[in-house]
């Protein structure tokens, strides 16, 4: 076939008029085909071209995600060293809060100070998820706790003649407990807080009152037969308040000893036996 050779092309318009002819020679139909073939090489070139990036781009995201995580996990793991840490921290913190000793091998806690047994089991009562927080979240009220509760004995011994609710002839429920003790035993504040009222009331006699505004303990010492406090002192715990006596509505030498939570009466027998 001759390069050289032309092609006429006609179209007919449908309504028979006057058709177009177009002339075409061969050279131009090789050059279109090879401009063509070029195109479609090309085009195939950017859609190979775009798929590799593509692979490249979801390999970078994979190695990207897979580096985020194990950043987040060795994260994890120095959080776990350094709560582990301050674990044993916490339980010698309980331990000497507690007057604990620890068996090496299991078994059960002794509690020195009051003969209890605890089992040495205690995280099994804690969620596994937030064990240290919880741990430490014990640790902070225990302690707390401990340093504002009115606990002991504000005479520091004698023995209880009358409990906490009894009622004896008709009279009105006992919101406190009566602490035999001889007249004259020193009175000792059982926490620290500020002394709101120091004098006389009808019932109790020398009475001293004394308040905790941070936890809603409050104290109440009466039948005294002397005062070593004013209103507005502020005492701390185990500081001598009083001389123990017989005044007021009393029939022998006794303490009236009561303790309020947010002026709710409670057993203070509860906090003595501590």
């Amino acid at each position: 076939m001759r390069i050289g050779r032309a092609f006429h092309i006609k179209i007919v318009p449908e309504d028979l008029t006057e058709p177009y002819t177009f002339k075409v020679t061969m050279r131009r139909l090789i050059i279109g085909g090879v401009v063509l073939s070029v195109l479609m090489i090309l085009l195939g070139a950017l859609v190979v071209n775009s798929a590799v990036d593509e692979i490249k781009l979801a390999k970078l995201g994979y190695l990207e995600r897979q580096n985020k995580e194990m950043t987040e996990k060795m994260k994890k793991v120095g959080e776990l060293k350094y709560e582990l840490g301050r674990m044993n921290g916490l339980v010698s913190d309980i331990q000497e809060m507690l007057g604990e000793r620890v068996e090496s091998e299991g078994g059960t806690t002794e509690v020195e100070s009051s003969g209890e047994e605890v089992t040495t089991g205690m995280s099994t009562m804690l969620p596994a998820g937030g064990i240290f927080d919880e741990l430490r979240d014990f640790v902070d009220r225990y302690s707390g706790f401990m340093m504002l509760a009115p606990v002991g004995n504000p005479v520091g011994g004698g023995w209880i003649s009358r409990g906490f609710g009894s009622v004896i002839s008709g009279e009105v429920e006992h919101k406190g407990i009566d602490i035999a003790v001889p007249e004259g035993t020193e009175v000792r504040s059982t926490m620290c807080g500020r002394v709101i009222f120091a004098g006389w009331d009808e019932v109790y006699g020398n009475m001293v009152l004394v308040v905790n505004c941070v936890n809603g303990y409050s104290t109440m010492y009466g039948h005294n037969s002397e005062l070593m406090v004013n209103a507005g002192d502020y005492v701390n715990e185990g500081d001598v308040i009083a001389l123990s006596g017989n005044t007021g509505e009393s029939t022998a030498p006794h303490l009236h000893y009561e303790v309020r939570y947010f002026g709710v009466s409670i057993d203070p027998k509860d906090f003595i036996e501590w």
